[in-house]
């Protein structure tokens, strides 16, 4: 657990620096208030019992700031600053309970946005991630578990600085009172070893599910319109359901077994107040004892809460670090090694590829080579799963070939060395929301009225503008309704064409338009782009002359080779 504890603070909290220092002066302040405030119950008590104690006590005479004449206004004074000093404790509890979430939700931010720039940023992401699913795993749960443990960690931290201060107190007034200290850490130590591997498996069933419900959702939400056609989603939500009330039940199973210890810990301490009030009897009894008893007691009351927080959140702790280790597993995967990453932001001549061969298993390899030239027009076909998208993930840098390389003006693109050359427009192009203008330009240029003139007329945007209006200030919806599948690729396309690529790659980004809108946005990108590089993809039949036609075709059984004429 230390070890953890360590690994957390050491590699998280200085995040946000101000805000720990912050809360661990706070905590320690505040624990140091709660002892003292404790300790104040004892003038009440003696009071009562002896005022005359009090009242001739040479410091209460010659150093208490106020001035008393009697019990009863002494009574009245030090009540007056025993409530004050609670309303402050429970005032610096609060701004501590906020401190606590506040903080451990911007580390938490900050850690997703680090995770999201290493995966942005990581030119072979492909290597490391098998699917989609298990990002969203990551930046979804696993991130949230983290949170989740962050906070116990900072409440754990507090309520132990409490307990420890209540403790010395005890030990102080009753250094006898240690064998009862060892009576409930045993008492805990077996509530927690029984709770611990019912609670893992609770949680980790938890997530199991957890995990099914989000891929569930995706689905919904990415399929939606598959689903109501095909008409299967009652089947889908049928198993959402099952999967949510079983969570549900889960999480009532958790909340018993997170609760019933409290009662039992409370039991436990009542019981040993009778314990510690039966063995103590004859000194309890003595009224200069009473003081210290009643102080005893105060003090073994205030525990109760602080000891089953602790409780709590450690368990918390115990079941979500996990999460951690996930996270830390994946995100090690995601730092490159510490190396100088060259770029590549231009080319003058041509790009070879030299006998370049990939593998992804023994009956599934590419053979390619060719020499693609600056201002060169493309086509490149292949039937469904021939290699297409291999060959320009290898092209881009995405993936690295098995043999051969891969020469820009003679330069090989290797790990170290990434490029900025490439606009790529996918056959399924996203928007976000924003306005028109924000979706093609990413709010990266400086708007210029010609180029944008140009775009909107090469890519037929011209009637979007206007349905629009004002491009600037109308917004689109992610997925918006107002725009058919051919507008949504018409952006994209001019999307690229603002970033002003040195090659690019049209990879079926024309299929939902019809055909003569197709041949027409190609005829002017091309006629437009004399050096721009272009490679279009695209099943249908082109009949307009490009420079090169590649088309990957079978060699045999198991290999697919690319052919160019």
């Amino acid at each position: 657990m230390i070890k953890v504890f360590t690994f957390i603070f050491k590699n998280y909290f200085f995040y946000s620096k101000n805000k720990s220092y912050l809360f661990f002066s706070l905590s320690i302040f505040m624990s140091l208030l709660q002892s003292f405030s404790v300790v104040s119950i004892y003038p009440f008590i003696t009071i009562i019992i002896q005022p005359d104690v009090i009242l001739d006590n040479y410091y209460f005479k010659n150093y208490y700031p106020l001035s008393f004449e009697n019990n009863f206004d002494l009574t009245i004074q030090l009540g007056f600053i025993f409530l004050i000093l609670n309303l402050i404790t429970a005032f610096i509890s609060i701004i501590l309970n906020i401190l606590v979430e506040s903080l451990s939700s911007e580390i938490t931010n900050k850690i997703k946005i680090n995770f999201y720039e290493k995966i942005l940023n990581h030119k072979h992401f492909h290597k490391v991630v098998s699917n989609r699913s298990e990002v969203i795993n990551i930046a979804t749960t696993e991130i949230q578990n983290i949170n989740t443990c962050l906070s116990a960690v900072l409440y754990i931290y507090n309520s132990i600085l409490i307990l420890i201060l209540y403790v010395l107190m005890l030990l102080y007034i009753e250094p006898k009172i240690i064998f009862l200290v060892i009576v409930i850490f045993i008492l805990y130590s077996v509530v927690f070893l029984l709770n611990k591997n019912i609670l893992k498996k609770i949680v980790s069933n938890e997530i199991q599910i957890s995990k099914k419900i989000n891929q569930i959702t995706i689905y919904i939400n990415l399929a939606l319109k598959d689903l109501i056609l095909l008409n299967i989603g009652k089947k889908i939500l049928k198993n959402l359901k099952i999967y949510q009330n079983q969570f549900l039940f889960l999480n009532e199973k958790k909340l018993f077994i997170g609760l019933y210890p409290k009662q039992l810990l409370e039991l436990i301490l009542y019981s040993a107040i009778m314990i510690y009030v039966f063995f103590s009897y004859n000194k309890i009894v003595s009224l200069e004892n009473i003081s210290f008893f009643g102080i005893i007691v105060f003090l073994l009351w205030k525990s109760i809460p602080t000891l089953f927080q602790f409780y709590r959140h450690f368990q918390t702790f115990n079941s979500y670090k996990i999460s951690f280790f996930n996270f830390f597993k994946f995100e090690k995967n995601l730092t490159l090694k510490k190396e100088k990453l060259n770029y590549l932001k231009t080319f003058k001549k041509n790009i070879i590829l030299n006998n370049i061969k990939f593998n992804y298993n023994e009956d599934n390899n590419f053979k390619f080579d060719c020499i693609i030239k600056k201002g060169e027009k493309i086509y490149l076909k292949g039937r469904s799963g021939s290699g297409k998208t291999t060959f320009l993930n290898l092209l881009t840098g995405l993936i690295q070939p098995t043999n051969g390389n891969i020469l820009f003006d003679g330069k090989k693109l290797k790990n170290n060395l990434v490029t900025d050359l490439f606009g790529y427009v996918s056959q399924e192009p996203f928007l976000f929301e924003g306005t028109l203008y924000e979706n093609i330009s990413f709010d990266t240029n400086k708007y210029n009225p010609n180029k944008a003139k140009l775009i909107f007329d090469i890519c037929g945007l011209n009637n979007i503008v206007k349905e629009f209006n004002e491009i600037f200030t109308k917004k689109i919806e992610i997925d918006s309704p107002e725009l058919s599948g051919g507008q949504k690729q018409r952006i994209a396309i001019a999307r690229i064409l603002f970033l002003d690529p040195k090659i690019l790659i049209l990879d079926e980004s024309t299929s939902a338009l019809d055909l003569d809108s197709e041949k027409i946005i190609l005829k002017k990108i091309i006629k437009y782009y004399k050096n721009t590089t272009i490679i279009v993809v695209n099943h249908r039949k082109l009949n307009f002359k490009f420079d090169k036609v590649f088309e990957i075709v079978k060699l045999n059984k198991n290999t697919n080779y690319l052919t160019a004429n």
